[in-house]
């Protein structure tokens, strides 16, 4: 892999911020004291060379790129319908007389986590009596939060080119920016190619549907009460 960043001198100061950095995290706590410098030095300076795009100034544009950005808007525009699915769901569990303000509580909320929470209190409260119900939400619940771990994998990851650009012979991912050094040591690290981000917008768009049709159940159960 060549270099986009001109030699930088790595100093002690960057050597002991960076392990520092390294024994702050869980994971090497045990290990304080056991990182050696040089390895430390040669990890920084991999990390200044490598080549990572935080937007499309730091590499050449190509197709395949521009195929993983087009990628990423269509998957991050999808998500918009499965928030918007789960106000309208959130609004038909709180059987609220005024929607508007239960949507807009809900939304006040900046976290889809903490979204997913009150929503997911909303329904232990309503449907306590519709174990079916009740089972279809769990099951949802599940869904719901393993989309929105891969929708803030899309929004923090970095576009990283593997291979020679000079050839054909290189491949752009989505992965975890080098610039968090403990990613580098992560070995169960994701890397999506286009493809596999394009297939999450799809997803996104299924489950989507999915909560609009749990919300009309939902509504037919509440009417039949």
């Amino acid at each position: 892999m060549g270099a986009i960043y001109s030699e930088v001198e790595i100093t002690p100061q960057m050597v002991r911020a960076a392990k520092e950095a390294l024994y702050e995290s869980s994971r090497w706590r045990p290990t304080r004291g056991a990182i050696d410098d040089n390895f430390v030095r040669d990890l920084l300076a991999a990390g200044l060379r490598a080549r990572m795009s935080p937007s499309s100034r730091s590499i050449p544009a190509s197709e395949e790129l521009g195929n993983l950005y087009q990628a990423i808007g269509f998957a991050m525009a999808q998500w918009q319908f499965v928030e918007a699915q789960l106000g309208r769901l959130f609004v038909e569990l709180t059987k609220s007389a005024n929607s508007a303000a239960a949507n807009s509580s809900l939304f006040a909320v900046h976290s889809f986590y903490s979204k997913m929470d009150m929503v997911n209190a909303a329904a232990q409260q309503a449907l306590a009596q519709q174990t079916t119900l009740m089972s279809e939400w769990d099951a949802l619940y599940k869904t719901l939060d393993g989309n929105r771990q891969t929708r803030n994998n899309l929004a923090h990851f970095s576009a990283i080119v593997r291979g020679d650009l000079e050839s054909t012979k290189h491949v752009y991912f989505l992965q975890p920016t080098w610039f968090d050094l403990s990613n580098y040591f992560d070995k169960e690290s994701k890397r999506y190619h286009f493809e596999d981000v394009k297939q999450f917008g799809f997803q996104f768009d299924v489950t989507s549907r999915e909560i609009e049709k749990f919300t009309l159940k939902v509504c037919a159960a509440f009417a039949a009460i």
